[in-house]
């Protein structure tokens, strides 16, 4: 389904409910509702989601930078996700994407509010060129931080960093193959999951378990 609209954030650091710092956006922030439907470019700035919303696709380019951030706030996204900036997910945020993921920026998980529980899912790919955080800090989770997609393309760069004897940092594949590369770097740190439920994995050496007790695991 095309989007009724698609609006451009044009203001610096602000919550992203701020009417009047969207353009093209039908007089609203992007939300779909009332039989519109609506994608989000940022290519500039923060807008801050602290809420609940659903959305078509979303494209973050750099400097600009997307953060959610409490436990009120959860995106669910019909297209897909697109970061060549900065994506952050701290504090028991909810992201998910219907359609494919692809990270070339920088994309954090819990890793400066160190409350844990935050989740990223894509019903797609999900394709790494750069490098995803979760958890990486003092090792204080408090709660599981997971991605999870239904299949992984490019890795790049994952380091998962949980807490010995308590919460988990975790990347979860659905379906393989997987192919982790001498360029990739995987590194699992404490208690770290990395886990492909079905298909092959092939590691050529980047797949890296390091102190405590991290475990991959592949069908």
């Amino acid at each position: 389904m095309m989007p009724n609209f698609t609006c451009s954030w044009n203001d610096a650091t602000a919550n992203r409910t701020t009417v009047a710092d969207w353009s093209n956006c039908n007089g609203t922030d992007p939300n779909n509702g009332g039989g519109n439907t609506y994608d989000a470019t940022i290519a500039t700035g923060d807008p801050t989601l602290t809420t609940a919303i659903t959305i078509g696709s979303v494209t973050i380019t750099s400097p600009g930078a997307w953060t959610l951030s409490g436990s009120s706030a959860s995106a669910v996204l019909t297209g897909t996700l697109a970061n060549s900036g900065d994506l952050e997910l701290h504090k028991k945020v909810s992201l998910r994407t219907g359609g494919n993921l692809t990270n070339s920026g920088a994309l954090n998980l819990d890793t400066v509010h160190l409350e844990g529980g935050s989740s990223l899912a894509t019903g797609g790919t999900l394709n790494n060129s750069t490098t995803i955080d979760v958890g990486l800090g003092d090792h204080s989770l408090t709660a599981n931080s997971t991605v999870s997609a239904a299949a992984l393309g490019q890795v790049g760069t994952i380091n998962l960093d949980g807490v010995i004897g308590g919460a988990q940092a975790a990347l979860k594949i659905a379906t393989g193959p997987v192919t982790i590369t001498s360029a990739d770097d995987v590194g699992l740190h404490d208690n770290a999951l990395f886990s492909l439920a079905s298909g092959n994995l092939t590691n050529s050496g980047a797949l890296n378990l390091d102190t405590g007790h991290p475990m991959a695991a592949a069908a």
